[in-house]
Parts: structure tokens; C-alpha cells; sequence
């Protein structure tokens, strides 16, 4: 099969892909491709849209996940990493701490940071090397977990939405007509207001 080209397009719709490649955000793209800002958001959209840049769009994703391997598998593996990760395993059996070198994949990956001290006793000249002082920070474990319970649906994210001073939010329902007269006044005030600055 073919990799998907942008081809055929005119130049608004080939930049507004490449532009959109850059944050993933369709207005903004929209806009450093040319397009009107008052009408950004709406051809964003519909470019989107487009089967096309979509299929150009998803190949560009495509790419990149492959170049670095971010795929869902990895991901989770990742999480799971962090989530069930063991300081045991930081450390040999009789307590002492491993090197950086003797720390196993799955516990090096749980390390989110190194912080290494040379110690010396004595002052001045006198001043000798004795060692160093390791410490790993490891990544935060819950938030790994509660990441986890959300991807297995087992936890769900709830927003709620309240109105003035967070009672309910008021409804009406509007007939065709009255919506209509709404309209007609809001555009006779706007007339108004034109007018008056004239």
C-alpha cells in the first residue's frame, strides 16, 4: 500500500497538516497555515476531517511511535514497572546497596533519580576520599497504581458541573418561536448599537 501524501491539496490544507503536526492543535495549526482566526477553530475541524490529511496525519503518528517505541504495550509495561516495583530489590540480601550497574530492567526503571555524593574525611590537605553517598528517589508508586486502576476501568473520573454559587444549574426549555424573538431583539440591539456610534 501506498504511504498517504498530501498530494492534490492546495497549500492552506498541505501547511495546515504539517502545522498541525507540531502541538496537535487544529485551531492553532489552522491559524500559522493562513487560515482567518475568527474562523480558525471551525476549519481545523474540518480539515481534520479531511480523509486525506488524516490518513497523511496518522501515517506522521505512525512513524513516530515506531522511532520511539511508544506504543501501548510499552506503556503499560512501564506503569506496571513503577506500579509493582520492590525497594527490596534495590539492595542485596545482606542490606547492602547495589551498584547502579547490578540493578535489574524493571527496577532501574523505576528510578526517577540519582543523586551521588563524593565524602571525605579530614579538612585541608589532609583531606581523604572514603567513598560515596548513593541515594534513588523511585518514581511515585501510587500514582503508577491509580493510572493503572483508571486504564482497567476501575476507577472513573467523575466531573461535575454546578451553577451560581454551586446549586443547580438552571434549565429552560425554548420554543422555536421564542428563541426566534430572543434573536431578533439581541440583532435590533446590535443595530442599536451601531447606529449610536455613528
Amino acid at each position: 500500500m501506498a504511504r498517504p501524501t498530501l498530494k492534490g491539496l492546495n497549500d492552506g490544507m498541505r501547511r495546515f497538516a504539517i502545522e498541525y503536526l507540531k502541538d496537535s492543535n487544529a485551531t492553532q495549526a489552522a491559524i500559522r497555515a493562513g487560515y482567518a482566526e475568527d474562523s480558525a477553530g471551525q476549519q481545523g475541524h474540518r480539515l481534520l476531517k479531511n480523509e486525506q490529511i488524516r490518513a497523511w496525519l496518522d501515517a506522521r503518528l505512525e512513524d513516530a511511535e515506531a522511532v520511539a517505541q511508544f506504543t501501548a504495550e510499552r506503556t503499560l509495561r512501564e506503569l506496571a514497572r513503577v506500579a509493582f516495583a520492590d525497594a527490596r530489590d534495590l539492595f542485596h540480601e545482606d542490606g547492602r546497596p547495589k551498584a547502579i550497574n547490578e540493578i535489574d530492567d524493571d527496577t532501574a526503571a523505576c528510578i526517577s533519580g540519582v543523586e551521588v555524593v563524593e565524602q571525605y574525611e579530614g579538612s585541608g590537605e589532609n583531606r581523604e576520599f572514603t567513598g560515596y553517598l548513593k541515594k534513588y528517589r523511585l518514581a511515585e508508586k501510587n500514582a503508577a497504581l491509580t493510572n493503572a486502576l483508571k486504564y482497567h476501568g476501575l476507577i472513573r473520573e467523575r466531573t461535575e458541573v454546578t451553577g451560581k454559587d454551586g446549586g443547580a444549574i438552571q434549565t429552560e426549555d425554548v420554543s422555536k418561536n421564542e428563541r426566534a424573538r430572543r434573536v431578533a431583539f439581541m440583532l435590533l440591539d446590535a443595530l442599536r448599537g451601531k447606529h449610536k456610534d455613528k
